[in-house]
């Protein structure tokens, strides 16, 4: 953030201010205003933009951005007397009886309305309807009450005391005694607009106070800055002990500009309808290119709104195709997905960072991906799993998926899902095995380059006779594993489940503790019983453990299924 000439410049950086950046363009398209420019990682901004009413400019904003989803927007849709009492207080009791709204007719002088609103318990039909009528008539306050909504249900989740939203013992409301535009202007634009103005009296005298953002010296007193503890999660608070700053100086303050561009975050993320009590929200963050940035995350808020029933895996799924055609035009190095998450009543952050290894694996396991978007498994036990949730959470957090794999084979969930979770893992291991040797590879180069001898190349993979399959060849062992499990059930007949269920068992015991040993007695026991030949691939286990999982779970899974037909196979488990 810097003051060139008659220009303000904002670069790119972390991911929450990132997501201000993207919520900033999509205020100055929401205005239309022309006059700022992408270049690389900076939006460039004309100075004379800081002398519109940006106040009036952002509360307008934020009516476009949240307004069409408010309570009091569907209130004001519905016909009272058709919708009767009981649909009201089912609907709508907790949202009218709120104090903001009593407190919203304060700061704007407006009585009537007032008691009406503290009538309503009373008598709710009546009043419901002389509430909507008078705000019928009077379109500024059906505004500023959506406002109010807007900033209590969404600005909560990424700021403290910010502007118009008051936190204090736990809870949050909105000030009393002072409008909205006078809210915004004390606490920001005023700021902004004087620091813009008066440069040079910022700049001038003992230079005292740095932005913790931009790092810029700043020679003007604290109460020229603005605490950074207004955005949530970010720092400790300030009103605590100074124990807890560095050097005991509690110096966490930012420049106005700087709090300017973090005033816009809630805009730069997009919701997805997942969550235990609100919907989570997700940020797509890339440095080095802005128009990337707002790209991306444009792409993926117009298909939310296209479809406001997404869950966080279709997202993430849609993200990661936009991602793959952008490293094709761009060779991008990946990206950083900022999840804002709810919980039991509270929310956290949480990132993710997606590099190419990891774009490379969901590139391959995109069909097995898209199989189980919605695959959500009934255990034996009573419990769910969101099957799509958990696999991508596991590639992700550079996770195996072999816990989930026994889960979801003991608690009885259909091969069909248990079988796209095992291409996952086989695609995971084989772009492991495939950089790692990629990697050998141009390392061993890089030494013949520097006259390294052979003899001192012992690592190399085919100086050791290793074979390197390719991806292919890994899936194909994989099938054939679980082929000669299909074929075993197949000769058991009609009466399989019952006849195999202690061999499975022995199996699953023996994968999920890692006994190759235990694995290869309890196969060679029941062919050797049979009369018959033990599959060949089987004899491969030892071959390393990720490769004795790899088959040996395919070979459980062939148990599992019904003979060709894994596709169409389905069980009372997947809901």
């Amino acid at each position: 953030m810097r003051v060139d000439g008659d220009k303000i410049r904002i670069r790119t950086d972390t991911a929450l201010f990132n997501a201000g950046i993207v919520g900033l363009v999509r205020f100055l398209k929401y205005i239309g205003y022309d006059g700022y420019r992408l270049e690389n990682d900076e939006i460039v901004i004309n100075k004379e933009f800081f002398e519109r009413d940006l106040a009036t400019d952002y509360i307008g904003f934020i009516i476009d951005s949240f307004g069409k989803e408010s309570k009091m927007a569907r209130f004001m849709a519905i016909d009272v007397d058709e919708s009767g009492e009981d649909e009201l207080k089912k609907n709508f009791e907790n949202y009218l009886n709120r104090k903001t709204h009593q407190t919203v007719c304060d700061n704007y002088e407006k009585g009537d309305l007032k008691e009406l609103f503290e009538h309503y318990p009373k008598d709710r039909l009546a009043t419901a309807k002389n509430i909507q009528n008078a705000l019928k008539n009077d379109s500024e306050m059906e505004m500023y009450l959506t406002i109010a909504e807007c900033v209590w249900e969404n600005f909560q989740f990424f700021f403290n005391g910010f502007a118009f939203l008051s936190y204090g013992q736990g809870s949050y409301s909105i000030k009393k005694g002072i409008t909205f535009e006078d809210c915004i202007k004390d606490f920001l634009f005023d700021k902004v607009k004087a620091q813009i103005q008066n440069e040079a009296d910022y700049q001038d005298g003992k230079k005292s106070v740095a932005c913790m953002q931009c790092r810029e010296q700043f020679g003007k007193n604290k109460g020229s800055m603005i605490e950074m503890t207004f955005i949530k999660s970010y720092i400790d608070d300030m009103s605590k002990k100074t124990s807890t700053f560095w050097n005991k100086k509690a110096d966490s303050y930012i420049c106005p500009l700087c709090a300017f561009v973090y005033a816009f975050m809630p805009f730069g993320f997009f919701c997805v309808d997942t969550g235990a009590y609100y919907k989570d929200r997700l940020f797509v963050n890339r440095n080095g290119s802005i128009e990337s940035l707002v790209g991306i995350n444009t792409t993926l808020a117009e298909k939310y709104a296209k479809d406001p029933t997404l869950k966080r895996g279709n997202v993430f799924n849609l993200m990661i195709d936009y991602e793959l055609q952008e490293m094709a035009r761009q060779q991008s190095d990946g990206i950083e997905v900022v999840s804002l998450i709810f919980n039991s009543k509270r929310c956290f952050y949480s990132s993710n960072v997606v590099g190419k290894s990891l774009l490379s694996i969901f590139q391959n396991a995109n069909d097995s991906l898209a199989r189980m978007v919605n695959s959500k498994v009934k255990l034996r036990d009573g419990d769910y799993i969101n099957v799509f949730a958990e696999v991508v959470d596991n590639v992700l957090n550079f996770t195996n998926q072999w816990i989930l794999i026994d889960t979801l084979i003991r608690g009885g969930a259909s091969t069909f899902v248990t079988d796209n979770v095992l291409q996952v893992q086989v695609i995971q291991n084989a772009v492991k095995q495939i950089g790692a040797w990629k990697l050998l590879k141009d390392n061993v180069a890089v030494e013949a380059s520097q006259g390294v001898t052979d003899d001192s190349n012992k690592a190399h993979p085919q100086k050791r006779g290793k074979e390197i399959k390719t991806m292919e060849e890994i899936k194909k062992t994989v099938q054939r594993a679980k082929y000669d499990g299909q074929l075993l059930r197949k000769d058991f007949g009609m009466d399989a489940d019952n006849k195999m269920r202690g061999y499975v068992y022995k199996l699953t015991n023996a994968l999920s503790t890692g006994n190759r040993d235990m694995f290869l007695d309890t196969v060679t026991r029941m062919y050797g019983g049979m009369g018959r030949e033990i599959p060949s691939v089987l004899m491969n286990v030892f071959a390393g453990m990720e490769t004795f999982k790899e088959i040996g779970y395919a070979y459980v899974i062939g148990l599992n299924s019904n003979f060709g037909g894994d596709k169409k196979e389905s069980t009372a488990t997947d809901k």
